[in-house]
C-alpha cells in the first residue's frame, strides 16, 4: 500500500535530475543558466499540477423514499467533482469492492482506505426538498486519517426533465457537491480551471421576501398593478429567481421550494406582497438560509420606482442591508414592472439571466 501511496507522490529530486542532465552542457553562461532555471520552474510545477490525490468514498446518506437520489448518481457526481478538480480522482467502489474481497471481512474503513491505497476518505449526505438540493461532505485525510474538514453546499434544479416527465436532479446534485468540496477544502478557487459547465464556487443560500406595492400620497391615481398586487408581486418574485438562476455567488430557491419551507413549520398563505415576517425569518434560518432578496413598489409622480435589498439574515433574525438598488417602473403595466425589477437587479447583482418570465 506504502509503495502505491508513494508512486502517487511528484519525486522533485528525480525531476530536477532529468532536467540537469538534459542541460548540464548547456550551462556555460549567465543565459543557459536563465534557461535552466525557468525549465527547471516549469517543469517541476507542471509535474506536480499532475499529481491527484486517491479517494475513497467512506460512506453515503440520502432518503430512500427520494426517487430523484440514489447511491449510483451520488457516486457519479462524487466522481465527477473530484476529478474536475485535477487535484483528486475517486476510487470508484467497483474497484474498491474487488480489492477489499481479498481481504477480511472485518476490515475498518481506515483499513480499507489503507488497503486501496486511499490518501484521502470522503462521506456524504445528501438531501432534498423540493427544488433545493443540499449536499454535506466530511473528508478525512492525513496520517492515520486523524484530520476531518467538513461542507455544505447547495444546488437548485430548475425545468429539467426526462422524456417520461420526471424532474431530472443530477446537475443540482454535482453543482451542490462541488460547492461542499470547495468549503470543506477551504478552496474557492477549486474549480477555476474546470471546463466552464464545472466551473462553481460557494455560494450563499437566499430566499425571496416580500415585493411590497406602496402608495403614499392619495392624490395619486392608484395603477391597476397596485390593485392587481397578488399577481404582480408573484411576475415580479418570478422575475428575481428567473434572472438569478446561475448566479456566481447566490443560490436562490424558487418560490416552490420556499413555500415547501413555510409548509413544513406550518406557515402557510405566504403572500409574495406582504414583507417578510420574524416568524418567516426565523424558519428561513433553521433551513440555513441565509440572506434574503426582498423589495418594495413605490408610486411616485410620473411613475413608481422599484427597489430591491440583498439582506443577511442575523443570528438574532433580523436583516442586516448588504446592498440596495434602483429601477424605473414608467407606466402601468407587468412589462414596465419587469424592466424595473430587471434594472435593479442588474445594478443589484451585475449579472444575471435577463430571460422573460411569463405573466401569471
Amino acid at each position: 500500500m506504502n509503495n502505491a501511496v508513494n508512486e502517487n507522490r511528484t519525486n522533485v529530486g528525480e525531476t530536477i535530475r532529468r532536467v540537469l542532465g538534459v542541460c548540464n552542457r548547456l550551462v556555460t553562461n549567465l543565459k543557459h543558466w536563465i534557461t535552466l532555471c525557468f525549465l527547471l520552474v516549469t517543469t517541476v510545477l507542471g509535474t506536480a499540477q499532475q499529481r491527484t490525490q486517491r479517494v475513497m468514498i467512506g460512506g453515503i446518506q440520502y432518503d430512500s423514499a427520494d426517487v430523484l437520489i440514489n447511491p449510483t448518481k451520488l457516486e457519479t457526481g462524487l466522481t465527477i467533482a473530484l476529478e474536475a478538480t485535477q487535484k483528486y480522482r475517486l476510487i470508484c467502489n467497483q474497484m474498491r469492492d474487488s480489492i477489499l474481497r481479498k481481504r477480511p471481512n472485518t476490515l475498518s474503513v481506515l483499513q480499507a482506505a489503507d488497503a486501496v491505497g486511499a490518501e484521502l476518505i470522503v462521506f456524504c449526505n445528501v438531501g432534498r426538498i423540493a427544488n433545493l438540493v443540499r449536499s454535506e461532505v466530511i473528508v478525512l485525510g492525513g496520517d492515520g486519517f486523524i484530520v476531518n474538514v467538513r461542507g455544505v453546499g447547495y444546488g437548485t434544479t430548475s425545468l429539467e426533465r426526462d422524456t417520461s416527465g420526471t424532474a431530472i436532479a443530477d446537475p443540482a446534485i454535482l453543482s451542490s457537491l462541488q460547492r461542499a468540496l470547495c468549503v470543506a477544502l477551504n478552496d474557492s478557487s477549486l474549480y477555476s480551471r474546470a471546463d466552464t459547465v464545472l466551473r462553481v464556487r460557494p455560494t450563499a443560500l437566499a430566499a425571496i421576501g416580500g415585493i411590497e406595492f406602496k402608495q403614499p400620497s392619495s392624490d395619486l391615481g392608484t395603477w391597476s398593478l397596485f390593485k392587481e398586487k397578488v399577481p404582480a408581486s408573484y411576475d415580479a418574485a418570478q422575475l428575481i429567481v428567473e434572472a438569478l438562476r446561475g448566479c456566481d455567488d447566490v443560490t436562490l430557491i424558487d418560490l416552490d421550494t420556499r413555500d415547501s419551507i413555510f409548509a413544513k413549520a406550518r406557515l402557510f398563505m405566504i403572500e409574495n406582497y406582504n414583507a417578510t415576517t420574524a416568524a418567516e425569518l426565523n424558519v428561513l434560518s433553521a433551513f440555513e438560509i441565509s440572506h434574503l432578496v426582498s423589495g418594495t413598489i413605490e408610486r411616485i409622480r410620473g411613475g413608481a420606482i422599484c427597489t430591491l435589498s440583498f439582506d443577511e439574515i442575523t443570528p438574532q433574525k433580523t436583516l442586516r442591508q448588504i446592498k440596495r438598488a434602483e429601477g424605473v417602473v414608467a407606466v402601468d403595466s407587468k412589462a414596465a414592472l419587469k424592466d424595473g425589477v430587471r434594472e435593479a437587479l442588474q445594478k443589484l447583482f451585475v449579472t444575471i439571466n435577463d430571460s422573460v418570465v411569463p405573466s401569471r
